[in-house]
């Protein structure tokens, strides 16, 4: 269950009553630095370290693969990449621009989110039923029309972006997946992960997804997921869309909103599996309390 808190308007209520969502892009998020973090390559040096290290861990390869990966020039060819990365960066941005970008949070009950979000908890949270698995790393969703859109946990940090750590397990992770059935690592699988258009390829896309989801630590209170709609196609993905399925299933009442707004958004997002649910200010500790919710 993902949510989004919100104020009562007339654009929110028709927001949430049509399943419809609204995909930023990256200049209009509440924190200049969101999108837009910096981002650590690394050396020539560095980087052929990690490679040999990684190669040499590797098990069950064959040994025309071990040769072809100790060569200079193939390593020079595999670093390239980030061999001119001012132009990396520029890319980045340049795709960070077209992105359509969604945020939800885990956590219903935060005092600062209802703070910040919901008008000073005259407002209401809104539960989703999103389903994702970002274990990998990251997940893909089709919530809105066969429209791929990917989902990852918003990482918080002060420290720039380390490309090399990302290359290095995305590395990895691809080669992990090019063994055949009996583990074994053959040339021709693990050349077509090394190839110089496929990993550059990947590495992008990956570079793209850890720069759209990276925060100032100070923002973890957020405990965000964040939507992100790729421009894949080189079309700007930010705008409105509709879900294509009945996701919402939870309604939080704010502490201190009007009853007249309470029943109104009953009336409004009523169904046989949605639940509403009334938050009170506790009287036995400093925070909330919710309960089972009826107005209608």
């Amino acid at each position: 269950m993902l949510y989004r808190f919100g104020s009562f308007n007339s654009l929110n209520l028709d927001a949430v009553a049509n399943g419809s969502f609204y995909f930023s892009q990256r200049d209009q998020v509440n924190d200049p630095l969101d999108c837009n973090p910096p981002v650590q390559f690394p050396t020539y040096g560095e980087f052929k370290y990690r490679l040999n290290k990684l190669l040499s861990e590797l098990n069950n390869c064959s040994p025309e693969f071990i040769d072809l990966f100790s060569n200079e020039k193939v390593i020079e060819a595999t670093y390239s990449p980030f061999r001119d990365s001012k132009r990396l960066i520029e890319l980045l941005k340049n795709q960070a621009d077209r992105v359509g970008i969604l945020c939800f949070t885990k956590d219903y009950n935060h005092p600062l989110m209802w703070s910040h979000y919901s008008d000073g908890h005259r407002g209401f949270c809104i539960g989703y039923d999103i389903d994702y698995d970002t274990t990998q790393l990251w997940d893909e969703l089709d919530l809105f029309s066969g429209e791929k859109i990917f989902v990852r946990d918003v990482n918080y940090s002060s420290e720039p972006i380390d490309a090399l750590t990302i290359y290095i397990t995305l590395l990895h992770f691809m080669l992990r997946n090019a063994r055949d059935k009996k583990g074994y690592l053959n040339f021709d699988d693990a050349y077509k992960v090394l190839g110089f258009e496929n990993i550059s390829r990947v590495i992008f896309a990956h570079l793209s997804l850890f720069f759209l989801s990276h925060k100032h630590e100070s923002w973890s209170y957020e405990n965000e997921v964040r939507l992100l709609a790729m421009p894949f196609d080189n079309k700007v993905r930010s705008g409105l869309k509709v879900s294509s399925s009945k996701i919402l299933k939870r309604v939080y009442f704010g502490a201190k909103m009007p009853k007249s707004q309470k029943i109104t958004l009953s009336k409004l997002l009523a169904s046989e599996t949605t639940e509403f649910f009334e938050s009170r200010f506790s009287e036995e500790k400093l925070g909330v309390t919710f309960s089972p919710a009826c107005y209608i």
